[in-house]
């Protein structure tokens, strides 16, 4: 069964010029760009580093192999 995964990019044009940028689900994934177009490349790579940083954690306290756990990948592709 394929997964779909939408997220919300918000993006706010800031008084001094540029624009900030944060992923509505996820607390954290924020960043700025002098244009939307940048300010969207460089959300998408702070959700690809919060996303490893969360795996590399539960890594830490699940193991990566370990009886009586299962894990799954999903791959999803940002529009």
């Amino acid at each position: 069964m394929p997964l779909k995964l939408k997220i919300t990019m918000v993006f706010k044009e800031i008084p001094h010029g540029g624009f900030v940028g944060f992923v509505e689900e996820i607390p954290g994934v924020n960043t700025q760009g002098n244009t939307i177009r940048e300010t969207k490349a460089n959300l998408i790579d702070a959700l690809k580093l919060t996303l490893d940083f969360h795996r590399e954690r539960a890594e830490k306290i699940t193991g990566k192999k370990r009886k009586g756990i299962t894990k799954e990948a999903y791959e999803f592709i940002a529009a």
